[in-house]
């Protein structure tokens, strides 16, 4: 049903602090995302080691709506939390198997200068 058929149906609700100013006039976009990670790393650059296989890539079908939905050819994040317990993060994901590899190796580098930076 589109939006104005829902309006139409159940009255006048497209004021301003309607619930229908989120609904969407065309279909989501989804693609297959490749992800690394998030590999986590110890204030000595030691990865701690949560889940064995969070350095393999993987693949998923993501909405655009969802977290690491993507439609660049590299993403990759590296940060770290506050805190003293505070663990570096990097992770990667893109649209090519090939290229998260390539996106997760420059996480890995970015995650490890940010824990050298905290010693």
């Amino acid at each position: 049903m589109t939006s104005d058929g829902w309006i139409g149906s159940v009255g006048d609700g497209a004021g301003a602090d309607s619930a229908l100013k989120s609904v969407r006039t065309q279909t989501p976009h989804r693609a297959w995302v490749w992800e690394v990670g998030p590999v986590l790393y110890a204030q000595d650059g030691s990865e701690v080691v949560q889940n064995p296989r969070a350095a393999e890539p993987r693949g998923s079908w993501r909405w655009d709506f969802e977290d690491l939905y993507t439609e660049e050819l590299s993403h990759s994040a590296a940060e770290r939390p506050i805190g003293p317990e505070a663990r570096t993060v990097a992770r990667a994901w893109v649209r090519d198997e090939d290229a998260v590899r390539a996106a997760f190796v420059n996480a890995r580098a970015e995650a490890l200068r940010i824990c050298s930076l905290v010693q």
